[in-house]
């Protein structure tokens, strides 16, 4: 009878499988990266419906309009600034003028084609993107194409969409939005051109989703060598320690020949100064756009000249450039690039599509348990789906990998089993039977 049960569990699941659709994986999207850390953002297991409400809600309701992030127009935006959800931190660090690698997860395929967009938010007064903002830049390959058709014109095809598209010359952000849209082709409509009705024509069921993002560029703050030796902090940082972040309350500096170096919001680290940057003739202060501010620098002496900025690297530029940079790509199929990560960094697995540099758990053993990525917690002992997790004399683990919840079913025996609301709803019918046959 268990056997019985199990099977409709995962029939159920596999149905519900099959009415999702797709979800932004890289960068990954507001309502879509607690898959990489459910600590830092709230947990959403129909991240794969951000579709404006669905078509007729989108369309006859709303005459077209939808949320920046695939919300009903009409709703309170929960992924918008202001919004329960709305967490603002930056998911991925971009240099200037260099790449950025798109991935994209397709549950359910519905023909169509893909458009990316950016917004720049330093210069929202609102202080979050907008669709006129959005629709300033329309993000490109390299070969200058901005429309994208689905990998296959199969409807229900399930696999992966990956790209790589350029950042705007000379562009740089502490905080900009990119936007992925998806504009499906499965419905029949008049094309307002030839008007002709045909299949994707006229209105589409749309989906989107906005990762919060950042692009770099080191600035050089040159002055004059000082000719008094500067005070030591006794609690300065040892190498490899943490010298700052959000809750940090501990020395903001490092011992000499050491930088602090920025990371996230939550995290900053003491390492090893750049070997160039330390016999310069002149000192120079090394920040970059994510951590600038008009009250730490002075904007009469800020140069940037051919000579300092390629003279030395940022953090986030490597100095061997066969080694990833920090958020960089490092794996996955058809990836030509690099397959190790700079010192500091661990090659982390994603999907078969993807792997990124990520700080290395060795080195933050000081940090806070929320800068814990939930790939790091997927290799502790947690339990995988339909594993027990729970239940009297259990001595096994007792929280299960993420997208899974422990569901007790009695006090003997409780089960990592995949949580969402349209699951759990076939669940508690099956449990109702289940009691039943009992």
């Amino acid at each position: 009878m268990l056997k019985i049960f199990v099977f409709l569990i995962g029939f159920f699941y596999f149905i519900y499988e099959i009415e999702s659709h797709g979800y932004l994986i890289d960068p990954p999207a507001r309502s879509s990266a607690y898959r990489e850390d459910s600590l830092r953002f709230p947990v959403y297991y129909t991240d794969t419906e951000m579709n404006c409400g669905g078509k007729s809600v989108q369309w006859d309701q709303n005459n077209g309009n939808c949320g920046i992030c695939g919300e009903n127009w009409s709703l309170p935006k929960r992924y918008e600034l202001g919004g329960d959800r709305y967490r603002g931190y930056r998911v991925r660090n971009y240099p200037m003028n260099g790449k950025i690698p798109i991935s994209v997860n397709i549950w359910t395929n519905h023909r169509g084609w893909y458009e990316f967009r950016l917004c720049k938010v330093d210069d929202q007064p609102s202080g979050e993107a907008d669709h006129a903002c959005l629709d300033k830049i329309l993000l490109a390959d390299e070969s200058g194409r901005t429309r994208f058709n689905t990998p296959t014109q199969v409807e229900g095809w399930r696999g992966f969409f990956n790209t790589t598209l350029v950042t705007p010359e000379n562009f740089v952000c502490d905080h900009c939005v990119l936007q992925w849209k998806w504009n499906v082709g499965n419905s029949y409509g008049i094309d307002f051109e030839t008007g002709e009705n045909c299949l994707g024509c006229g209105p589409q069921e749309q989906f989107y989703g906005c990762s919060d993002i950042r692009i770099y560029d080191e600035i050089i703050v040159t002055k004059p060598a000082s000719t008094t030796k500067p005070a030591i902090d006794p609690n300065a940082g040892t190498v490899w320690s943490q010298c700052g972040g959000v809750g940090f309350s501990g020395s903001k500096s490092c011992q000499t020949g050491l930088d602090c170096v920025y990371f996230d919001d939550y995290y900053s680290q003491c390492q090893p100064a750049s070997p160039k940057s330390s016999t310069r003739a002149q000192s120079t202060t090394r920040i970059s756009a994510s951590t600038r501010s008009d009250s730490t620098t002075t904007k009469t002496i800020q140069t940037r000249s051919p000579t300092t900025t390629t003279a030395t690297k940022t953090k986030y530029q490597s100095a061997n450039s066969n080694l990833g940079a920090v958020w960089s790509q490092c794996g996955g199929i058809n990836w030509q690039g690099p397959f190790e990560c700079q010192v500091g960094l661990d090659c982390v697995y994603q999907n078969e599509w993807y792997s990124q540099c990520k700080p290395s758990s060795q080195d933050r053993t000081t940090t806070t348990a929320r800068t814990t990525t939930s790939s790091q917690r997927a290799n502790q002992n947690q339990g995988a789906i339909w594993a027990q997790c729970g239940g009297i004399n259990w001595n096994g683990p007792f929280d299960c990998q993420s997208g899974l919840q422990c569901f007790k079913f009695n006090d003997w025996y409780s089960q990592c089993i995949p949580f969402s609301r349209k699951f759990m709803k076939f669940f508690n019918t099956i449990l109702t039977i289940n009691e039943g046959i009992y």
